[in-house]
Order: structure tokens, then sequence, then C-alpha cells
């Protein structure tokens, strides 16, 4: 959006902003901090917003109301003709790609907000806080709770060959999102962490049934959770420990001011992290924090296929033991 738009938001009596939020979780769960800044800068308007995912609004004081994009009947009567609209894209600020400013404090330089912090919100009701605490006193330890899996979840096909007698061609088969899978821990290190600590904790994993699983040492299978996003940040809240790659359950845990240990990989720390987590990184190569193939330029070879990295995600090898160092609030040796 260009500045000459949002900065007549100063100047008109509209009484509505009307704020559009595209993208994943994370981002949805981020926009709460540039929503909190509009709103302190604009008390007299009531701020409706429109996204992917409007639960993550809920009980959210500075919302007025949330709607899901595509089922906004009437919007344009009861909101479009007397409010200010504000949609912008972030992940395009030249600071955000230079890796030298948080998103949230981008995004409020793109729609004229005074900066007001990156801490994002979640309000959570008092059914869904019992129901988190609930969770984490029904297994009998104390939970270690892990998203190590994160963007669109993979789809289920059939054999893509050619060959009409291939043993394979009805047997379905996991396609993993090409996007995501530089930021995913890889699973032999997720088993790892959660067998050093199982004795003491019950290790759960927010993923899929579809997504990486593991069997512990004691032959246990790990515990999949893919409730409904509310009961996963009520989990998150009341989870003893919290280990996250860079997807949505780290935001979740900073807006409910829960400390996480963070596995970083391409995407950075200072765009898109929290300095209350923990945040494990490594540089392995020339261009840490690449954030690619989720690039700016959709970055695809000459077959139109995603970007394969030179050094096969190294940079998600994260050590075992810093890793575990670091859940049980030590420094790494």
């Amino acid at each position: 959006m260009d500045n000459e738009t949002t900065k007549g938001v100063a100047k008109n009596d509209k009484k509505y902003i009307v704020f559009i939020v595209d993208g994943g979780i994370g981002k949805h769960i981020v926009s709460t901090a540039v929503i909190r800044a509009a709103k302190k800068q604009y008390p007299e308007k009531e701020i409706v917003v429109v996204s992917g995912y409007p639960d993550v609004y809920k009980f959210n004081p500075h919302v007025y109301r949330a709607y899901l994009i595509g089922n906004t009947p009437y919007i344009y009567e009861d909101y479009i003709k007397d409010a200010i609209v504000l949609k912008s894209q972030p992940y395009y600020h030249n600071e955000y790609i230079s890796g030298t400013k948080h998103i949230v404090e981008c995004w409020c330089e793109q729609l004229n907000l005074k900066f007001d912090g990156v801490k994002p919100e979640i309000v959570l009701s008092s059914k869904e806080d019992k129901m988190g605490d609930m969770f984490r006193t029904q297994h009998g330890k104390p939970i270690l709770l892990m998203q190590v899996t994160g963007g669109a979840p993979p789809q289920i096909v059939g054999c893509d060959c050619n060959d009409p007698n291939c043993e394979h061609k009805d047997k379905p088969r996991i396609m993993p999102a090409p996007k995501m899978f530089i930021r995913n821990l890889p699973v032999q290190t997720a088993k790892n962490v959660s067998d050093e600590l199982a004795a003491n904790y019950k290790p759960i994993l927010i993923a899929l049934d579809t997504q990486a699983s593991w069997m512990l040492n004691s032959g246990e299978q790990v515990e999949h959770i893919s409730a409904p996003i509310r009961q996963l940040f009520a989990a998150i809240k009341h989870s003893n420990k919290l280990l996250f790659i860079d997807s949505f359950a780290q935001h979740a845990a900073a807006a409910l001011g829960r400390k996480a240990v963070v596995l970083w990989g391409s995407t950075n720390p200072k765009t898109l992290g929290y300095d209350m987590h923990t945040n494990l990184s490594r540089n392995v190569c020339d261009t840490p924090h690449c954030d690619r193939p989720n690039s700016f330029l959709f970055d695809t070879d000459f077959k139109n296929q995603p970007w394969e990295c030179p050094y096969s995600e190294a940079c998600m090898n994260h050590d075992v033991l810093k890793i575990v160092q670091a859940l049980n609030g030590e420094k790494a040796n």
C-alpha cells in the first residue's frame, strides 16, 4: 500500500479499519502486533479483520469483528464503504529482505503505523485455559511439546511414473510440501532429543498424521496432536517444555508469554523470532538465513522445480546435545 493512501487514515472520519491478512497461521499471529499498533494509533476506529484464520483473533480486545476470506457477505455494505482498508506484504520490505528489521516493524512502516513492539497477542478464554491445564495433567508426566515440521501439510498422491505395470501405481504416497522442507528438523534429530528426555517428559508432536513421526527407544509411538488451532494454543501455553522450528507454534508461544527453544535454518530469528526464546542457529554456508526457497522471487530451477539447497539443508542439522541443554536451561558446552 502506498504512503499517500495510508496517511489518509489520520485525515478522515471513517468509522472502521478493515485489516486484510493472507498467508499462514504464523503470519496471522504476527499480525496481532500490527493490529495492536493500529488500535493504539486510532482508538476511535473499530478494526475488522478479514483473514484465512479468523480464530487467531478470537477474544482479541483490539478486534471488533473477524471474517474468513471468501465468506464476507455484506462486508462492503456494512464496513468497506465506511472504512480505511489496510493491506500490505511485509515480506517485500527491503529491510526485512536484508535481515535488518523485524517483520512487525516492517509491516507497521508500510502501513504508516507507529511501531509498538514485536510481541504478538493471543487471548484464551477461561474455558480454553482450563482445557490446556487438563492437557498438561492427563499424561502423568510433564509435557515436552514439539513442532518439527511446518508449512502446508503434505499431499497424499499416487505414483507419477508412466509405467502402466508399476507395482506402486495404486499405492498412495506422501509428497512433502516442497517450499517448507528447509525449515524442518530431521526426524532422527527429533527422535534423539525426545529419547533423551522421555524418561522424565511425555514427548508430544504438533503434526498431522501424515507428517513425520517416530518410535521412542521404549517402543512407544510419539503422540500426535492436530487439534483445532485454539486447542493447540492452549496446549502450547500449558506444556512444560517447548521445542519448535520457525513455524506457527513459536509465534504462538511468544504471544502467550511462553519461552521456547526454537531451531532456525534458512529463515532469520532477527526478522521472524523473539528475544524471549532460546534461538539456535547453525551458520554453515556463506549466506545463512537465506530465506530460500520461500524467497521473494519464488526461486525455481529451469524445470520449474523448487530451488535445491547445495548444502542439503545442513543448517537444520542441529546438535542433539545443544538442544537438550537448551531445553534444560543449561549453557551449551
